[in-house]
């Protein structure tokens, strides 16, 4: 009888296709695994994100009477303006483009201008795919006018991933009522209150989110921070457009925040 000669070490076709199968059966298991490790590493990167910043405005509040960075340092003719975000959008920004030069700074990069930080890692989440909130789509030095695609105007203003003190309140500037931000110094911040959040934007039905479907970030003045995810929250994103509505930000903020704890 004929012997078949597979050759030394050789393998048949049948026994490939099994090692094939067992090996994409595997992947088929461990990927979700992978996948979940991954966004976890994004989370636990953007809360030390925050930590860092709290640090930073508490270095800050030394410095300059136990006021935190305003919404805004500009030459306006009213100073109370500079606590004044026109939208939820303000909190966000961080250097503004749109018809000035040099531009204004607002925000975070109050703490980049005076060189408490070097880098700008610390104010973008990795985890976030919105290309107005990345760390790649705004060149260092940070005060640099970035080059927006062609045919559109997204980045007359430089932003971060986080929302800085959404905390705010009705006032009368110049004679006109506008949401000015409540509280300006730490030892005013309440504890209850966020101090920063990843990014809650939402317009025409699109809604950026950092992490998975519906997850968020918070941080406190205190320093601590909760992870929370929040589908209401979502839902209520895609109702409305936060970007330029207080009332529903504050309202998606607070969803998220009674999740997490």
């Amino acid at each position: 009888m004929c012997k078949q000669n597979r050759g030394k070490g050789g393998f048949t076709l049948v026994e490939l296709l099994v090692v094939i199968s067992i090996i994409a059966m595997l992947l088929a298991i461990l990927m979700p695994s992978l996948q979940q490790a991954r966004d976890q590493a994004k989370r636990i990167l953007c809360a030390s994100n925050m930590k860092q910043i709290n640090l930073l405005l508490q270095m800050y509040a030394e410095d300059y009477s136990g006021k935190l960075p305003p919404y805004t340092i500009a030459e306006l003719s009213n100073v109370e303006k500079n606590y004044a975000p026109k939208g939820p959008y303000a909190s966000y920004f961080a250097y503004d483009f749109d018809g000035k030069d040099p531009a204004w700074t607002d925000n975070l990069a109050t703490l980049y201008d005076l060189k408490y930080v070097t880098s700008t890692d610390v104010f973008y989440c990795s985890g976030q795919r919105d290309p107005y909130y990345i760390q790649k789509s705004y060149p260092e030095p940070w005060k640099t006018r970035p080059v927006n695609p062609p045919g559109t105007d997204l980045f007359s203003k430089v932003r971060s991933s986080y929302i800085y003190n959404p905390n705010v309140k009705k006032a009368m500037i110049d004679g006109t009522k506008t949401n000015v931000q409540m509280y300006r110094k730490i030892i005013d911040f309440p504890r209850d209150k966020i101090i920063l959040t990843d990014v809650i934007h939402s317009q025409d039905g699109n809604v950026s989110i950092a992490h998975g479907k519906c997850g968020w970030n918070m941080s406190f003045i205190d320093g601590h921070s909760i992870y929370s995810t929040c589908q209401e929250a979502y839902d209520y994103m895609l109702k409305g457009d936060t970007w330029n509505d207080w009332p529903l930000t504050k309202h998606v903020i607070k969803l998220v925040q009674e999740a997490g704890n």
